[in-house]
């Protein structure tokens, strides 16, 4: 949809010349030094991630959740804190902490789609308010691009804000409170409470989609041993390396993942030729999101080539007072969101706007 639009856009400047305005629009973007910034942070992550995977960090750490909890409420909370400690991507978050409490899930009781609610609400948010990862890399990029900082500035004016996203503490911070019981479920989730509490297992809705799992080529090696360690020094190594360099997330991902490789070469977990492989493959795991990225500010491209960011800001600057903006956003960014059932695409369409 959005080089559809693109296209529909360059038709209105170019006519029947859009095509070679196209390849010149997204030359342009694949070469601006802000979003190859965000491809190299976003791959190198997929590889940092889809490591971890391969040696075990992640069952490690589900192992370590599975001896610690004996009812419904603690799989549940489990699974939120396992959430909390994968903030580094939203969609592996759901991946792994879906895919490992699962069973559990099955186990106590708790329904689908309870466990889908915990793992999704805890996923993206998680991914916003923590720094150090892909969303707050994407997020840095398109700060920088939007003139809103200089390259230098947008990751400490990204931390700067944390504490103005109530969306996301909100979100995140409701889940305990319904895992607990503080806040009762109604409606659909009630009763998918009881058809789970009354057949002891997950029993997922009818019309439920099949759960995503790991594959074997991408889930832990066979015959590996899990080491909580894999899961936790690597995570330290990210947030240390990002401080150590400056607050340069693109140097701390290149310590956490050159560190990482050396000890699982020096462990013997992974051959190099293995661990290589791996790093590829994670990489290429993020490409449908870095695919977004790239569509996004073709798009963006395009929108201020037809000067669409001066003409709404022309339409809302006389009935948008400063104390309205704040929610004019809001409303219109979810509305939006709504409508395409895209994140990263929305923001690179408003933020300039909003800039």
């Amino acid at each position: 949809y959005l080089i559809s639009g693109a296209l529909v856009g360059l038709f209105m400047l170019h006519g029947m010349a859009l095509l070679p305005e196209f390849a010149a629009t997204t030359l342009r973007v694949m070469t601006s030094e802000d979003v190859a910034w965000i491809i190299l942070v976003c791959g190198f992550m997929g590889s940092l991630i889809a490591l971890i995977l391969r040696a075990g960090g992640f069952m490690a750490f589900s192992g370590f959740l599975r001896a610690r909890v004996n009812s419904a409420c603690g799989v549940l909370m489990g699974t939120w804190v396992f959430g909390l400690l994968l903030f580094v991507d939203d969609y592996m978050n759901s991946l792994a902490a879906g895919t490992a409490m699962r069973e559990l899930a099955e186990e106590h009781g708790v329904s689908s789609e309870k466990l889908a609610y915990v793992v999704d609400s805890t996923a993206a948010p998680v991914s916003v308010i923590v720094p150090f990862s892909t969303w707050s890399a994407f997020y840095t990029g398109l700060i920088v691009s939007s003139g809103m900082a200089s390259a230098t500035e947008g990751f400490a004016l990204y931390l700067e804000s944390i504490p103005y996203m109530l969306y996301a503490w909100f979100a995140v911070l409701l889940v305990p409170a319904v895992a607990t019981g503080v806040v009762p479920t109604f409606g659909p989730m009630r009763s998918a409470d009881k058809r789970g509490a009354h057949t002891n297992e997950e029993s997922p809705s009818p019309t439920a989609s099949p759960p995503l799992s790991v594959d074997a080529e991408s889930g832990p090696k066979p015959g590996v041993v899990p080491r909580l360690s894999l899961f936790v020094l690597p995570m330290l190594a990210l947030v240390g390396g990002t401080f150590w360099f400056d607050r340069d997330f693109l140097s701390g991902i290149y310590f956490a993942l050159g560190g990482l490789i050396v000890a699982l070469l020096g462990l013997r977990i992974l051959e190099f030729d293995e661990a290589f492989e791996t790093v590829l493959r994670g990489f290429i795991s993020m490409i449908e999101p870095l695919a977004v990225v790239v569509a996004s500010f073709t798009f963006k491209e395009v929108n201020d080539a037809l000067g669409l960011p001066a003409y709404v800001v022309g339409i809302i600057e006389p009935v948008v007072t400063p104390e309205l903006l704040p929610v004019a956003i809001f409303v219109s960014m979810a509305i939006l969101s709504f409508i395409t059932g895209s994140n990263w695409g929305i923001f690179a369409i408003v933020m300039p706007i909003v800039a």
